[in-house]
């Protein structure tokens, strides 16, 4: 029996004297009604309320926790002032801590796993495309080589091509009569075949 209401989760107060506010307050908002009702002060329904409300306050306590501590515990060490409080407060901002604190080794581990590899395909990145233009350049480079090569045949004397040329021209201009005359006989020629076919 003991073990069930031991999982039962208890009602957390951070010291005794918030608990002796609790009674208090409470004691006091019940008698305020009592006398809103008109119940006068020297009522024996008083003195019951009053018995009624310490047996509920007192059933009470052992559903109650005082700064991380069974409430029962708290009253068995009233004799004993040298046992230090627990602090409960202070206890989970210490969990909080050290989870935070684990959390933050995760990530550093994290960090120190993926970072360095990051690292290295990005310098290969940065290495890939420097050879890239490093190529590209020299292509340029050979091709502006090339176009300077061109452009110095260009620049060679035109007087051997303006003879050919001219050269060319005059066969032309001697050609033209003789293919001519060699198509005005083929139309003749031509002619005279048609006739006969007639």
């Amino acid at each position: 029996m003991n073990n069930a209401r031991d999982e039962v989760p208890r009602v957390s107060v951070d010291s005794v004297e918030d608990w002796k506010r609790i009674k208090s307050t409470y004691m006091d908002a019940v008698l305020s009604q009592l006398e809103d009702d008109g119940v006068p002060p020297d009522s024996p329904i008083i003195k019951y309320m009053q018995r009624y409300i310490e047996q509920v306050l007192t059933s009470a306590q052992p559903n109650l926790r005082v700064n991380g501590r069974n409430f029962e515990s708290l009253i068995d060490q009233h004799d004993e002032p040298d046992i230090e409080q627990f602090d409960e407060a202070l206890d989970r901002r210490v969990w909080a801590l050290a989870d935070n604190r684990l959390a933050w080794h995760k990530e550093i581990a994290n960090k120190r796993r993926t970072i360095p590899q990051e690292v290295q395909r990005s310098l290969q990145g940065l290495f890939e495309q420097e050879r890239a233009e490093e190529r590209f350049l020299e292509r340029q480079d050979d091709i502006l080589d090339q176009n300077i090569e061109d452009e110095s045949d260009d620049q060679r004397d035109p007087m051997p091509d303006f003879h050919k040329t001219s050269a060319w021209a005059e066969q032309l201009a001697q050609s033209i009569p003789n293919q001519t005359e060699r198509s005005e006989r083929f139309e003749t020629v031509a002619e005279d075949i048609r006739k006969l076919h007639r």
